[in-house]
């Protein structure tokens, strides 16, 4: 079985939604209802194409102007969402994150793939982590690299594709992809012929994966899209 979903690493949602899934996985193979593998394709979704390579304000000054809120209560809605994914068992500091332009990352990843789906998931994971628990800068084109080389990519590979427009085309193909679909926000995943957004519970897609029923499923609100996120 092959699971596609669409996703930022700037997302909180994506990350929360994607453990979940991984979680709901793990569950029906140790019950014995699950009999093939799973494997798992990440597309591109960049919540902001237009985002800078530095950042430009911290996570709370950033949702306190998109939001229109105060600065208090935007600090209340981060960390929110920060419990959401410690909940999660995920290390998920959302108010130290740095908002940046994602396409690099996401060029990573379209490189991992080229390698194997083992790699690919290690890339993926490990960019996640670098934006929501260690804070990176995920458009620092030496973090991106130290990453990529701590997962099994060589670096001149690496570096070659950095130094070429390799992938950028497939990301925003990614993105076209989904709108034509109608997806306004991620994550996004189709699973057996459903279309499921948000960030779902692990029971949620343990029913998505053992039924064969086609469906569209707003599990619930948490999606974000290049408006901001459903608090």
């Amino acid at each position: 079985m092959n699971i596609v979903y669409w996703s930022d690493f700037a997302c909180p949602y994506c990350y929360i939604g994607k453990t979940r899934l991984k979680k709901a996985i793990k569950a029906l193979t140790e019950e014995g209802s699950l009999n093939e593998p799973v494997t798992l394709q990440m597309r591109a979704f960049r919540l902001d194409p237009d985002a800078k390579a530095l950042p430009e304000s911290d996570t709370v000054t950033r949702f306190a102007k998109k939001y229109r809120m105060s600065p208090m209560l935007a600090a209340h809605q981060v960390e929110k969402i920060s419990s959401l994914g410690q909940r999660e068992g995920l290390e998920f500091n959302y108010a130290g994150t740095k908002s940046t332009n994602t396409a690099d990352a996401h060029r990573l990843v379209k490189l991992a793939y080229t390698k194997d789906q083992g790699t690919a998931e290690k890339v993926i994971e490990a960019l996640f982590k670098a934006y929501f628990a260690d804070n990176l800068i995920l458009s620092d084109r030496d973090i991106l690299t130290e990453i990529g080389v701590q997962n099994g990519l060589e670096e001149s590979k690496i570096r070659e594709m950095f130094d070429s427009y390799m992938y950028a085309q497939e990301v925003i193909e990614d993105e076209k992809a989904a709108y034509a679909k109608g997806v306004t926000g991620v994550p996004y995943f189709e699973i057996n012929d459903k279309q499921v957004y948000g960030t779902g519970q692990k029971e949620h897609f343990k029913r998505y994966i053992m039924e064969a029923t086609p469906e569209v499923s707003e599990s619930n609100t948490h999606i974000c899209g290049p408006d901001g996120c459903k608090l």
